[in-house]
């Protein structure tokens, strides 16, 4: 009985491994289901699916990135990010601005114990040691 619960467990999440796969969409619309480990500014590092071996595509070869959890990341060809022109309208930028408004009501005490120790800490060490005298 155990033997059949344990096959039962290995066989289920092997299934749920295969089944969870990232996949990337090249530009030429080719996908590849694979395992992304890191993207970075000029490639894509992944593994492919059924291999243990690390690969890599260059970034400007891919269009889209589709991760298991649901997260798409769509790969523009521009070189520079784009700007904020009205940060109005980003709502992130407005939770944001409201959390720090709600959470950080002033910074009296912080400001006030850093310009105490940035005085007062220089001058502690530079002091030099006293000088014991010996009782020989």
């Amino acid at each position: 009985m155990k033997n059949i619960i344990a096959l039962l467990f290995l066989l289920l999440t092997g299934f749920s491994a295969s089944v969870a796969q990232d996949i990337i969409t090249l530009k030429t619309g080719e996908e590849m289901k694979a395992r992304i480990i890191k993207l970075n500014q000029k490639d894509v590092t992944f593994i492919p699916a059924n291999s243990v071996d690390t690969a890599f595509l260059l970034r400007e070869d891919v269009k889209k990135l589709q991760y298991q959890t649901g997260i798409i990341i769509f790969l523009t060809e521009t070189d520079r990010p784009e700007l904020f022109t009205d940060p109005g309208n980003d709502s992130l930028y407005i939770m944001g601005k409201n959390d720090a408004s709600f959470y950080y009501k002033g910074y009296t005490a912080a400001a006030a114990g850093t310009l105490v120790t940035s005085i007062f800490f220089p001058w502690v060490l530079y002091q030099p040691l006293p000088v014991r005298q010996s009782l020989l």
